[in-house]
C-alpha cells in the first residue's frame, strides 16, 4: 500500500509540474497575441498632454490636469480565452491554434523615429526641470512591467518640474533617489519601464527601495516567506514578500539582495523549500527562468537567499554557481547620470565650505599672531634670567668636571689591576674546566665499561661467535637486534650460552663495529661493491637505517668511478 501511495505521490507531482509549464506556455502566447495586435498603434500606450482628452478619466485625473503618468491610464489586460486548468490535450491543441495564428498574422515594422528617441538625443547629462517634463512627456510608455514609486516623491518630482498649476520648474527642492512605501502598496504610484529607466538615470533608487514591479499581462501573485539561507532559515521569524508567479528568478535575485542589504561585490544564490517545520532547501541557479517553473499552485514556498562569504565560499558549503547575468538589471536600478549630478552638488557645497573655512583659518591666524607676539616678549625676558642661571651652572659643572677626571684616573689604574687578576682566573678556570673534562670523560668510559661487563652476551652468527654487550645492540632503538633483545621477547640460548642468529657471520663484524662506534671509518671496507652489496643485504636485514644511508651512497660512489 505504501508502495501505491508513493507512485500516486508521484503521478500529481509530475502532473502538476506539467500544468504549471503550460500555464506559463499559455500566458506567453496571450502576451504575444496582444503585442501582436497592437504593433503599429502607438496611440494605445502614449499618454502625453496634446492627447489628454483622449485618455480614460478617473477620479484622480482632472480636466486640464497636466499629470503625466497615471497609473489606471495603462491599457486594459487582454482577456485570455484559454482556461489554464483544462485537460491537457486541450491546451496542447489551442497552444498549436494560437502558434499558427501568430505566425500567419501580418507585422509592421514600429518607427525609430519617435518623439521619445529624439527627445533622449536631445539632451545629455542632468536635464533641466522643464526638460525632464519634456522628455518624460514624449516617451513611449508602451511596456509589459510598470514600477512602484512613492506618490510622495513623485509629487515631489512633478512640483520640481513645475506640472502642478501654480508651481515654476526648478522652484522648488529636488527630490533624491526613487523611493517607494514598502508598508503600504497604496501610497505607491505604478509607472511605465521607460519612464522607469529614464527617472533612475537622472535621479538613481534608494538602498530602500525594493523594486516591486507588476506584469501586466501576467497577474498571477503569490505569497512568499523570505530569509536569509542560515541554519535557522526554517526556525526563525521570516520577512512576507509577495511575487508574480511569472517573474525571473534573477530578478527576484536582485529584489531580494536590496531587501537584505547585500553588498554589490559579495556574490549570492538563491535557494527554495516548501514551508514546514523542517525545511527541504534546494537550489535555484538558472536566473533566466520563471518561478513559475519551480513551483506548485497551491503551495507555500520559502524563498532563501545565500550570500558568499569571499575566501570561504558559500556557508552551506554545497557546490554550484548561478548562471545568468545580473547586469541586465543594470539600467533598471542603477543611475550614473544621477551619481554625477550629485558628485557636482557635493563638489559645490565642498567648495561653499573650503571659502568659509579659509576665512576662519585666516581670522584665527590673526589671533594667533598677536597672542604670539605677547607671549614671545614674555618668553623673552624668562629666557635672559634663565641664561644667567645657566651660566652660573656651567661653572660649577667646570669645577666637578675636574673632580670626576681625577676619579677617572683613579679608576683606570684600578681596573687595569683587576683586568691582570682575571686574566690569572681565566687561565686557572680553563686549565679546571679541561681536567674536569678528563676526569668526566674517564669516569664516563668507566661507567660504560662496566655497564658493557655486566650485560655481556655471546652471539652465534651462522657459526661465528660474538662477544658484545646488550648495551651495544640496544644502540640503534629501531633496529631488530634492539628488539630481540629490548627484553619482551623470550629468546632461547644455546647449550653454551650464546644466542644463535641464522644469518652470514663474515659480514656480521661490521654490523657490530657500526654499533660500537656509531660509524665505519672511511677505508675500514673493502672497495668492492659485490662486498659491498652483501653487506648491505645484512644490514637491510637487521633494519638499520643509517648505516643502509651510508652504504648506498657508497655504492652509488663506486658505480660513478
Amino acid at each position: 500500500m505504501s508502495d501505491m501511495h508513493s507512485i500516486k505521490m508521484a503521478e500529481d507531482e509530475h502532473n502538476q509540474r506539467q500544468e504549471n509549464h503550460m500555464d506559463s506556455i499559455v500566458n506567453q502566447i496571450n502576451y504575444r497575441l496582444h503585442r501582436s495586435n497592437s504593433i503599429g498603434n502607438d496611440n494605445n500606450y502614449k499618454w502625453t498632454e496634446t492627447k489628454q482628452a483622449e485618455a480614460p478619466r478617473t477620479e484622480e485625473s482632472k480636466p486640464g490636469d497636466r499629470r503625466i503618468i497615471h497609473r489606471n491610464s495603462w491599457p486594459a489586460i487582454h482577456n485570455d480565452p484559454i482556461s489554464p486548468r483544462g485537460p491537457m490535450k486541450s491546451h496542447i491543441g489551442r497552444m498549436k491554434e494560437e502558434l499558427q495564428d501568430i505566425a500567419e498574422m501580418p507585422t509592421s515594422p514600429r518607427s525609430t523615429t519617435s518623439a521619445g528617441t529624439d527627445s533622449e538625443q536631445e539632451y545629455d547629462g542632468f536635464p533641466e526641470p522643464e526638460q525632464q517634463c519634456h522628455i518624460i512627456t514624449n516617451l513611449d510608455t508602451e511596456c509589459t512591467c510598470t514600477y512602484a514609486v512613492s506618490k510622495l516623491w513623485y509629487g515631489k518630482w512633478e512640483e520640481y518640474c513645475g506640472v502642478p498649476k501654480g508651481s515654476i520648474p526648478g522652484d522648488s527642492e529636488k527630490p533624491g533617489p526613487l523611493e517607494m512605501d514598502t508598508h503600504n502598496d497604496a501610497n505607491n504610484e505604478y509607472i511605465s519601464e521607460q519612464v522607469w529607466k529614464r527617472l533612475v538615470k537622472w535621479y538613481g533608487v534608494s538602498p530602500s527601495h525594493q523594486l516591486d514591479r507588476k506584469h501586466l499581462y501576467f497577474k498571477d501573485e503569490k505569497m512568499f516567506d523570505v530569509c536569509i539561507l542560515s541554519p535557522f532559515s526554517g526556525i526563525v521569524e521570516h520577512n512576507v514578500k509577495k511575487f508574480n508567479r511569472f517573474e525571473e528568478i534573477g530578478y527576484i535575485e536582485c529584489q531580494l539582495r536590496r531587501i537584505f542589504h547585500v553588498p554589490d561585490y559579495k556574490k549570492s544564490r538563491m535557494w527554495i523549500s516548501e514551508k514546514a517545520q523542517v525545511p527541504r532547501f534546494r537550489q535555484l541557479l538558472l536566473r533566466f527562468r520563471m518561478l513559475n517553473d519551480c513551483i506548485h499552485r497551491d503551495k507555500v514556498y520559502i524563498l532563501a537567499l545565500e550570500e558568499c562569504n569571499g575566501t570561504t565560499g558559500w556557508p552551506t558549503g554545497e557546490p554550484g554557481e548561478p548562471k545568468g547575468d545580473m547586469s541586465k538589471y543594470k539600467d533598471i536600478i542603477s543611475g550614473p547620470i544621477a551619481d554625477d549630478y550629485w558628485e557636482q552638488e557635493i563638489k559645490q557645497s565642498l567648495n561653499g565650505v573650503q571659502t568659509s573655512i579659509s576665512e576662519m583659518v585666516h581670522q584665527a591666524i590673526e589671533s594667533f599672531l598677536q597672542n604670539s607676539r605677547a607671549v614671545l616678549l614674555e618668553k623673552d625676558s624668562s629666557l635672559n634670567h634663565s641664561t644667567k642661571l645657566l651660566e652660573y651652572k656651567l661653572e660649577d659643572a667646570k669645577s666637578k668636571e675636574q673632580l670626576l677626571a681625577e676619579q677617572e684616573r683613579e679608576l683606570a689604574h684600578m681596573e687595569e689591576k683587576l683586568h691582570k687578576q682575571r686574566e690569572e682566573l681565566e687561565k686557572e678556570c680553563i686549565q679546571f674546566d679541561e681536567r674536569k673534562k678528563a676526569f668526566d670523560e674517564e669516569l664516563k668510559h668507566m661507567e660504560s665499561l662496566h655497564q658493557v661487563q655486566e650485560t655481556k652476551i655471546k652471539l652465534d652468527v651462522g657459526g661465528q661467535v660474538y662477544t658484545t654487550s646488550i648495551q651495544t645492540l640496544r644502540r640503534d632503538p629501531n633496529s631488530m637486534l634492539a628488539a630481540m633483545f629490548s627484553g619482551r621477547y623470550e629468546l632461547k640460548k644455546e647449550p653454551d650460552g650464546s644466542y644463535f642468529i641464522d644469518r652470514d657471520g663474515t659480514f656480521f663484524r661490521y654490523i657490530l663495529n657500526f654499533l660500537r662506534d656509531g660509524c665505519l671509518e672511511a677505508g675500514t671496507l673493502p672497495n668492492d661493491s659485490v662486498i659491498i652489496k652483501e653487506l648491505l643485504r645484512e644490514t637491510k636485514y637487521y633494519q638499520l637505517g643509517e648505516l643502509v644511508c651510508y652504504l648506498e651512497e657508497l655504492l652509488q660512489a663506486i658505480s660513478d668511478k
